[in-house]
């Protein structure tokens, strides 16, 4: 465990505007003042061909100083990264009932356009995760 918040303080270190929590998933680290993980955003720096005015419209509550932040951790931990990006990719529903069988019993569906999982409610549900988010 000192070794780790070694290696996290030498981190935020090399990368002002990082920061490490507990998850789930376990250590990660995230953008300051945001609660994004730095692999959520850099995922769609990827995605958009690594163009950081690009990063900027998707999420524009970053500052372009919390953008560079995130892209400075990712260049520096690509490899960490990347494995983040590919583990919630391998996110399915049928993954997540081949991984935890107990779950089997209830449906897991992918909210669209979110990138994440949840627990199926039925109608009601799947009406709030089509609804209308647009300003």
């Amino acid at each position: 465990m000192a070794q780790q918040l070694l290696e996290e303080a030498i981190r935020t270190r090399e990368c002002p505007g990082i920061y490490f929590t507990e998850e789930p998933a376990g250590r990660t680290a995230k953008i300051m003042g945001t609660g994004l993980g730095v692999w959520e955003v850099m995922r769609d720096y990827v995605a958009a061909g690594e163009r950081e005015d690009r990063v900027r419209e998707i999420f524009p509550q970053l500052t372009p100083a919390q953008v560079g932040a995130a892209r400075n951790y990712f260049l520096r931990y690509r490899d960490e990264i990347e494995r983040r990006i590919a583990e919630n990719a391998a996110l399915t529903p049928e993954g997540v009932v081949a991984r935890y069988p107990a779950s089997s019993g209830s449906r897991v569906e992918a909210l669209p356009g979110r990138g994440c999982l949840a627990p199926s409610r039925g109608a009601a549900s799947r009406a709030w995760a089509r609804r209308d988010r647009s300003p």
